[in-house]
């Protein structure tokens, strides 16, 4: 799905960040920088959700224009009260890998397999 299509979905979870909050968010679940969040990255990132993850967010994104964003302690709490707005939903499911699939299918509008900026 596009990033858009992530923005349309957390706003389905009633959830709104900002733009410097998206873009952390994109850079957080975009584990190897290619500006694409694959089905395995997301179910990371959610795997990943109310715990230390250890990944930064750079202090200049690689996209959206919004050059000097920085990722504060306030940015950190939002982007992972997003995911895990986004992994609550996974109770419905067997297990959290059959609700990620569920997600990128019906979300994916332009069906590509990945989140794309």
């Amino acid at each position: 799905m596009t990033f858009q299509e992530l923005m349309n979905c957390l706003k389905t979870f009633n959830f709104n960040l900002t733009q410097v909050e998206r873009i952390a968010l994109m850079k957080k679940m975009d584990e190897n920088g290619d500006n694409q969040i694959s089905k395995d990255e997301f179910y990371n990132a959610l795997i990943s959700a109310g715990g230390a993850s250890g990944k930064n967010i750079p202090s200049k994104p690689s996209f959206g224009g919004a050059s000097g964003a920085t990722q504060d302690a306030g940015e950190e709490a939002r982007v992972d009260a997003a995911l895990l707005k986004i992994k609550a939903g996974a109770a419905k499911f067997k297990n959290l890998s059959d609700y990620c699939m569920h997600l990128i299918r019906k979300l994916d509008t332009n069906k590509d397999g990945y989140v794309s900026y």
